[in-house]
């Protein structure tokens, strides 16, 4: 859910749609089975934490029941920038009838959203508690709480399927009315959610992925290299860590100069798994490790638990590749995929932010980052799909090696009626194919103070923010601009009004260039503006990107002999590809 305002739209925030009974927590509750607010199972009841406040309902169970409570929390609001820890941390307890503790939880797994699972031992009435864990409080600690006789799914097996093919999966948990499932075929490869295994209606779908490369499911016993199971790549294995301290052990062959990519896909799954990787030769010597690796496609996990591990074979032979847990722990619900195969080289995008809010022909700043896999280094193109008119983007080229880049978009001349969606698509070139795929919108999320976070929006929008705008300059010649080390670039800004912002009032500035590269002058020109760009000798040859600049307009005041002066930003100009080489600048 997004606000809509004169200003333009809003960043998004999670509204939940359920089909349970919807309570909300009255001005004062009570603290007793007696007082606090009475409520009738299966419900959802939507509160807030105020400093210092500790909630409590009350509800009637029966002997036998099975009953779930799940909180969600920092499932409403995942990441608080002013807050340590970054986000609401719920605690849930539950009281009999006489005030005995009778279940706690502070988290469920990895996630700081607690679930509780109790099977009710005696008729009578029960008293429901919810607090901050630090009794902290404010507007933003809001939360629901699910409680009822629901079906929870607490894990399935396998964690994927091959692409194209309904599988077949286990379900274990609470209150389900099968123990089989039926998952849809995937389109395409990626991660995708299971409808028809919903936690509690509205807690969230449980994770699937789909893959094209080859299945096959883990047999015990495979805990030592003696006991490996025999694998062919490529390959992805269906696994769990049946016990604390189990290890499953794969062997595969390999030729010199083979390269190997093994990676885990758990966590990302709603697994509690958190591996670790290792290969051996057939001596025992290990020849590569890996515990934990970043995923900044994963916004929402702030423990990257799922390992990965690339080499190259110098030796041929047998290899032994192990996984296990690095906190000891294991069970039915430790499921794990795990791919072995050569390098499969691709990207992901995301374009942050989601909202781009703008007056009429102004242009604003979007920065695409690219999510590189299994060492895909090349150049990644990106533009509008199908984009309504008067749309411009600049700068849409993520150089070979880089991770981001700054582009631009510029907005139509006419003003926007209302809110309309952007659809931005990213293409490489491979040596046999190429790959294309959507820019995801994303917002960057700081999570307490310091941690920022990749967070997945449902759409990008463009908003007018009421007033009139226009487009202030563009580059005379739309070609990227040659800079060369230790020396002075001229560019020519051309205006598309008779009388351009070429006064003494108008400042332009570099917004966050790359080291070495400084603005030396801006003068006018017959055509608008012309501005100098000095190259210093340091910056390295073939570094490629985009300039962006934006412009201030500075009001004087004289009164009293004393001159002050006020800045207001005018807004970006569309976005200056670069390269810096050896050729001589040619001028314009």
């Amino acid at each position: 859910m997004r606000l809509l305002t004169p200003q333009g739209l809003s960043n998004p925030l999670a509204f939940c749609i359920g089909t349970l009974p919807e309570q909300r927590k009255p001005e004062a509750l009570g603290k007793t089975v007696e007082t606090a607010m009475q409520v009738v199972l299966p419900t959802v009841i939507n509160g807030q934490i105020l400093p210092g406040e500790v909630d409590h309902y009350a509800f009637q169970a029966r002997r036998g029941a099975r009953v779930v409570i799940a909180t969600q929390g920092r499932d409403l609001i995942p990441y608080l920038a002013d807050a340590v820890p970054g986000w609401f941390q719920p605690v849930v307890a539950l009281y009999d009838a006489k005030g005995r503790e009778v279940a706690y939880a502070n988290d469920y797994r990895f996630s700081p959203d607690p679930v509780l699972c109790y099977e009710v031992p005696a008729d009578g009435v029960y008293l429901l508690e919810i607090k901050d864990a630090l009794y902290r409080g404010r507007e933003d600690f809001v939360y629901r709480l699910t409680v009822g006789e629901i079906p929870f799914v607490t894990g399935i097996f396998p964690l994927g399927g091959h692409t194209g093919l309904a599988s077949t999966v286990d379900v274990a948990g609470w209150n389900l009315p099968s123990t089989r499932a039926i998952v849809k075929p995937g389109e395409t490869e990626g991660i995708y959610r299971v409808e028809n295994l919903r936690n509690g209606f509205v807690i969230g779908d449980v994770a699937f992925a789909h893959s094209n490369l080859p299945e096959r499911i883990e047999k015990e016993p495979n805990n030592t290299p003696k006991e490996a199971q025999p694998v062919t790549l490529p390959k992805i294995l269906n696994g769990h860590i049946n016990a604390p301290g189990d290890v499953d052990v794969f062997s595969f062959s390999a030729n010199p100069g083979d390269k190997v990519v093994a990676e885990v896909v758990a966590r990302r799954l709603n697994s509690p798994l958190d591996s670790w990787l290792k290969i051996t030769d057939e001596t025992g010597l290990q020849v590569a490790f890996n515990d934990d690796r970043d995923d900044k496609g994963s916004g929402l996990l702030t423990h990257q638990a799922d390992s990965y591990l690339s080499f190259t074979i110098v030796a041929g032979g047998r290899y032994f590749l192990s996984i296990g847990d690095s906190q000891h722990k294991g069970g039915p619900e430790y499921a794990y995929r795990l791919r072995i195969s050569a390098p499969q080289p691709d990207f992901a995008l995301r374009a942050v932010p989601s909202n781009l809010n703008a007056r009429p022909g102004e242009t604003v700043p979007l920065t695409v980052y690219a999510l590189r896999q299994d060492g895909f280094a090349g150049d990644i193109q990106f533009a509008f799909k199908d984009a309504p008119e008067g749309f411009l983007l600049a700068g849409g080229d993520i150089p070979a090696g880089q991770d981001k880049i700054r582009a631009t978009v510029t907005f139509p001349q006419a003003p926007l009626p209302e809110p309309v969606v952007l659809a931005l698509e990213g293409s490489a070139d491979m040596e046999k194919r190429k790959l294309i795929h959507p820019v995801v919108p994303a917002d960057d999320m700081l999570q307490a103070f310091i941690y920022h976070h990749l967070v997945q929006a449902g759409a990008l929008y463009a908003t007018n923010n009421g007033g009139r705008g226009r487009t202030l300059f563009q580059i005379a010649k739309p070609e990227r601009v040659k800079l060369a080390p230790g020396s002075v670039t001229r560019v020519t800004l051309a205006s598309p009004y008779r009388k351009p912002f070429a006064s003494n009032a108008l400042r332009i500035q570099l917004s966050e260039p790359p080291a070495g590269i400084t603005l030396e002058s801006v003068s006018p020109d017959p055509v608008g503006l012309a501005i100098a760009l000095r190259t210093s000798a340091k910056v390295p040859q073939g570094l490629r990107g985009n300039l962006l600049l934006e412009a201030f307009y500075e009001n004087g005041d004289s009164e009293k002999k004393k001159f002050t002066k006020s800045s207001y930003p005018v807004g970006f100009l569309p976005a200056i590809p670069f390269k810096v080489g050896t050729l001589k600048p040619s001028g314009d």
